[in-house]
């Protein structure tokens, strides 16, 4: 259970590289479209807000949304996971 759960981290960061690239894509498309507006890849809510005034059809937001939902989740479960390993571990079992 506890290899699981680290199985499920490394997954988690695999999926949190994969956000941080569509967010990079995201800030040189919005730069295309208004190149005065101050916005990077660590503040990148502004392009947001351009990006969908612009590219209303562009799957680049669903993407990151998505993955950000499914990152948050293998987390969780691998937290539950390493947990539940680490407690049933330390728990003494009764004959």
């Amino acid at each position: 259970m506890k290899v699981g759960g680290y199985i499920l981290f490394i997954i988690a960061f695999v999926f949190y590289a994969t956000i941080l690239q569509s967010i990079f894509q995201l800030v040189r498309e919005a730069k295309q479209v208004k190149p005065n507006i101050r916005m990077n890849s660590i503040w990148w809510l502004p392009a947001w807000k351009i990006h969908k005034i612009y590219y209303p059809d562009s799957h680049i937001r669903h993407q990151i949304a998505i993955r950000f939902m499914l990152t948050f989740a293998l987390m969780i479960i691998g937290m539950a996971c390493i947990a539940y390993s680490v407690t049933h571990a330390a728990i003494p079992t009764q004959m």
